[in-house]
């Protein structure tokens, strides 16, 4: 009986770290110079909070899990809008558009995805509504 949890347990293990890894960033894209605060997690992980001037980008990786629900979501506040939380990386939603990069851009009307392939930003989550 032992002899076959071995090799089961060793091939679960190694089909969880053949995961690509992907690199999440996050650009302060506001405008008139405007500063932000970024404070991004996951479950298990905090990333801590960051001030950010204008232009500047914030990026961290990791490997989605196994059972193909990572989540990192971060909170966004600037000026006026304290406190905007957005799913940076949400498996279900990204795992085919992130192949092994998520970009997100903060603008002053929400925060737009950026397409890797062609450059397009897409407002994906308007804080002005």
């Amino acid at each position: 009986m032992q002899a076959r949890i071995i090799p089961v347990m060793l091939i679960l293990s190694m089909l969880m770290f053949t995961s690509s890894a992907i690199l999440a960033t996050v650009r302060n894209s506001l405008g008139n110079n405007k500063k932000m605060t970024l404070h991004c997690r996951s479950k298990d992980d905090d990333l801590g909070t960051r001030e950010m001037s204008p232009g500047e980008t914030y990026s961290w990786s990791f490997r989605p899990n196994f059972w193909h629900t990572t989540l990192f979501y971060c909170t966004v506040s600037q000026g006026s809008i304290q406190g905007y939380t957005f799913n940076a990386y949400d498996h279900q939603r990204d795992y085919k558009r992130c192949e092994d990069k998520c970009f997100w851009d903060i603008f002053d009307d929400g925060i737009y995805f950026r397409f890797e392939e062609t450059g397009e930003v897409d407002l994906y989550y308007d804080w002005l509504k």
